[in-house]
């Protein structure tokens, strides 16, 4: 019985995937139909085109089968068992290919493969019918050239008989010479065809190994493309403290700037070549032969591009302290959507001498390239150990649901792993542990790791994973998907490079996953006006604060209900105002305020006072009432930051005592109702009083073209505000699976 499944695809534009639907290991049953648009407009392949299926499978090894152009102008291809040997994802197109050896290619589409119920496997390798085919017509014209041979000699018998037989012969060998070509004069094995000498781009080569290396040349840029997400910076190779000269003409010397970090690497470069790199608030330096400084360019905005100037020899970069994490250097001018650790890939792409003829070869050389490629997918780390617990492990107790129990010395990984029977996977935890449930979430393996590396094999049933182990073990840990770790260990979701696998209840992997992060959390902003979304509205440079930044980083869902002018005690104060926060919120944080100053002298009272008539007692009201209220809520106070005109390095030395009085008060109070602090008074970074610092950072409050010292503007909430919060809320904040 044949199954054909309909799909149609477009030859110039993109769109989304459409998927088809087959069982792993099915074989000689399973077609699809499709039909070629152009701009949405029914497209009929031209006479004498040819088509042909290409793709490649989860485990990165390849498909290159002929299709048919039926009459109608729909094109279809088998789904042969090979092309549905490896549960998942395979990612395939067609391409047209005309009479001059032009190529035209379709748009992708995605064939899902469901894994077969009783676990039975195809070996999975690479297919190329289109060669196959091919050789079998350079079969059938030795054959018939032998025949002719053969034929010839059964006629001669006599000087006339010869002389008309080798007049056959010529004929026919005139008829061979249009099929095949012997090299050297040799009859054995490196016979090629003349139409498979015919490359891509409809030029001749001289040999069949030249002419289909252009027909796997997309695959050789896949591996390409992943060599250019190699990040070339080690960060761990630098200083901090320290940024380049920035002088022109200087050499590379490194100088002292307190929140910089300098990398030591010293990079070679070429004029026109390009660079991105994403280090905010860093810089790139370019100097010629003598190593003096010809361009130095900063970083206001990532991620960044720079192509090296004539004359451009060597390049160092330095940037910001506080931005140093996931920050890589690439050759190019795009950035992988995944953070790469320095040196990560080391992949060898070779592809041979050109000028080999052995078919037989380039069959190796297609192989060696999808072994790249699969060796790359398995380099990918699935743990992430900053996602875990001290002090746990999971309950190893035949029947039970993942349960996290008390387990001193261990650390338990709060990730749900989605297995499937049969699938192997390797941990380096040693003294851990793998725990696998079925689809009931009940405990079904408990496998404990004394040796490593360990390999698992996924018993009948089971359906999920956890790990867990030594809290001692746990540095450079690695869970990988097969029965082998990589050399060097690799960060958790470093790579990503068309390895998704997909799980048969993928809709319920990703609810398990979801439970994990902060997307859709409910986060409530309370505060003054630097929490107020009104105070930056509309201004020309920008107009979003902490706020925006913080939830657009974490995925929370934000409540903003900051109110300028507004303090503990001040005029409309914080317990009026409580009733503004959703009951359904999850985190709280609380920043401000600098508009109580005026009660700080008269009214600041002292710890203990639980009235609202001073500063310490309008703060315990707060805290009191908002705890009583929202049981459920985790809480987060933020101090107010510096106000420049009330600041010693102003001359204000008063003023900056009974703001230190009222940060402490603050903090007094928030310890009695064991709320967590973010002390920005302290560590904003933020410097008002400093006239240039105000320029570049603060808003202009009263419209005379001069910065204020109250109200920073975007760059200052992204720069030195958000990051802060995001840690705190991070910090305060987690949800356990």
């Amino acid at each position: 019985m044949n199954i054909t499944q309909k799909i149609t695809l477009d030859l110039t534009k993109w769109s989304v995937f459409q998927y088809v639907s087959a069982k792993q290991g099915d074989r000689s049953s399973r077609f699809v139909k499709i039909t070629l648009t152009n701009n949405g407009a029914f497209f009929k392949p031209p006479a004498g085109v040819t088509a042909n299926f290409r793709a490649q499978k989860p485990d990165g090894t390849m498909i290159l089968n002929p299709a048919v152009v039926n009459g109608d102008g729909t094109v279809t291809i088998e789904l042969t068992q090979q092309a549905l040997a490896v549960r998942g994802d395979v990612i395939a197109d067609i391409f047209l290919t005309d009479v001059d050896g032009g190529i035209l290619s379709s748009v992708s589409f995605v064939i899902h493969v469901d894994a077969v119920p009783d676990g039975t496997k195809t070996d999975s390798t690479s297919e190329f019918l289109v060669f196959m085919q091919i050789i079998e017509r350079a079969e059938v014209a030795a054959m018939r050239a032998e025949q002719a041979s053969d034929h010839a000699e059964q006629m001669v018998g006599s000087a006339a008989d010869k002389s008309f037989v080798e007049k056959l012969v010529a004929v026919e060998r005139a008829r061979i010479d249009q099929i095949v070509a012997v090299p050297h004069e040799q009859t054995e094995g490196n016979a090629e065809l003349l139409d498979m000498r015919v490359g891509a781009d409809g030029k001749t080569y001289a040999s069949a190994g030249e002419a289909v290396r252009e027909q796997i040349g997309g695959l050789s840029n896949d591996i390409k493309d992943a060599l250019k997400r190699t990040n070339i910076l080690d960060i761990n190779d630098s200083v901090e403290g320290y940024a380049y000269n920035p002088a022109i003409g200087a050499g590379i010397e490194k100088a002292t700037n307190a929140v910089y970090t300098a990398c030591n690497q010293i990079f070679d470069v070429a004029q026109g070549e390009t660079y991105t790199l994403n280090w905010l608030y860093g810089a790139c330096y370019v100097y010629n032969s003598s190593k003096k400084l010809i361009l130095y360019t900063y970083i206001e905005a990532i991620p960044h591009t720079i192509t090296i100037p004539s004359d451009g020899k060597y390049m160092t970069i330095a940037g910001s302290t506080s931005r140093i994490d996931n920050i890589m250097l690439v050759k190019g001018s795009t950035l992988p959507d995944h953070y790469i650790d320095y040196d990560i890939l080391n992949i060898k792409t070779e592809q041979g001498d050109k000028n080999e003829q052995s078919i037989d070869t380039i069959h190796k050389q297609v192989d060696g390239l999808s072994k790249d490629v699969e060796n790359v997918s398995k380099r990918t780390n699935m743990l992430n150990i900053e996602d875990s617990v001290e002090g746990y492990s999971y309950t190893p107790n035949m029947g039970s649901g993942i349960v996290q129990a008390e387990n001193s010395g261990y650390t338990a990984c709060n990730q749900v792993f989605g297995v499937a029977q049969g699938e192997t996977y390797t941990l380096n935890w040693l003294y851990g542990a793998c725990y696998v449930y079925n689809s009931d979430r009940k405990l079904i393996l408990y496998d404990y790791v004394d040796t490593i590396p360990h390999t698992l094999t996924i018993p009948e049933g089971g359906k999920y994973m956890t790990v867990s182990g030594s809290t001692k073990q746990k540095n450079n840990i690695m869970l990988v998907n097969g029965n082998s770790i990589p050399d060097h260990y690799v960060g958790y979701d470093t790579l990503k490079i068309n390895t998704e696998q997909g799980y048969k209840n993928a809709s319920e992997i990703e609810k398990l996953k979801n439970q994990k992060v902060l997307s859709g959390v409910k986060w409530a902003a309370f505060g003054d006006s630097l929490t107020d979304k009104n105070t930056l509205a509309n201004l020309p440079n920008g107009s979003k604060n902490y706020v925006d930044c913080v939830s657009e980083s974490l995925g929370l869902n934000a409540v903003n209900c900051g109110v300028g002018g507004t303090g503990y005690k001040k005029a409309n104060n914080f317990v009026s105002r409580i009733d503004t926060i959703p009951a359904d919120t999850d985190i709280l944080t609380v920043f401000g305020s600098f508009n109580d100053y005026e009660y700080i002298e008269s009214s600041l009272g002292v710890f203990g006072d639980s009235n609202a008539d001073t500063l310490y007692g309008a703060m315990d009201v707060f805290f009191k009432t908002v705890t009583e209220r929202y049981p459920n809520i985790v809480i987060g106070i933020i101090t107010p930051t510096k106000w420049g005109y009330l600041t010693s390095q102003s001359g204000n030395n008063e003023a900056q005592k009974r703001c230190d009085s009222y940060v402490k008060a603050l903090i007094d109070t928030a310890e009695k109702y064991a709320i967590p602090v973010l002390d920005l008074y302290h560590t904003s970074n933020l410097r008002p009083w400093n006239a240039n610092f105000r320029k570049l950072y603060y808003k202009d409050d009263n419209g005379d073209g001069n910065a204020e010292s109250v109200h920073p503007m975007q760059d200052a909430h992204k720069r030195f505000i958000a990051p802060q919060v995001e840690a705190f809320i991070k910090g305060i904040y987690a949800v356990y699976a």
